[in-house]
């Protein structure tokens, strides 16, 4: 999708933005390449998180369809049990925008600073990383940017990896 070099909305004003059946609620936060949103489909009564690609990074053409086209291989990757699953994609004059399923659980990052982690079982968070960069690789997807705050440990103990944003497909 080319992407036709306006400025994007605040923040703020996406607040009701609809992306597939999911409404835009409220902002989660700021990365260095897309900021969060969490979303709701009340009919289902779901929760989701939408990532918009940063202003300056969907200007370029090419970041916006690499963008585009690792959301779309990611939702396609078979290991749910450990990979946030991509569910939809949206690219409008608002911005570029993927839509993944909302994970519950606390960012391994979090978890960390709050000095918590021998609560953890280290071997199996290392499990579950292993499985989810398999699958990824398996459809040639490379996450680009695994880090404490993009593992999300559920109440279970088991660890899904979430947020492609900074992902390349290799082919």
């Amino acid at each position: 999708t080319a992407w036709d070099g306006r400025q994007l909305m605040s923040s703020d004003n996406l607040v009701g933005f609809k992306i597939a059946s999911y409404d835009i609620v409220s902002p989660l936060g700021e990365g260095s390449s897309s900021s969060s949103f969490l979303a709701r489909d009340e009919a289902k009564g779901k929760q989701a998180v939408a990532k918009r690609l940063s202003d300056d990074l969907a200007a370029q053409a090419s970041v916006c369809a690499s963008f585009l086209a690792v959301s779309e291989l990611s939702s396609k990757v078979r290991m749910k049990k450990h990979v946030a699953t991509v569910l939809s994609q949206k690219s409008s004059p608002e911005g570029t925008f993927l839509l993944r399923e909302y994970v519950d659980g606390e960012p391994l990052s979090k978890i960390a600073a709050a000095g918590r982690l021998q609560e953890l079982d280290a071997d199996q968070i290392a499990r579950n990383l292993c499985d989810a960069v398999r699958a990824l690789s398996s459809r040639k997807v490379v996450h680009g940017g695994i880090h404490p705050g993009n593992v999300i440990i559920q109440p279970n103990g088991d660890a899904k990896l979430t947020d492609f944003a900074t992902g390349r497909v290799c082919l």
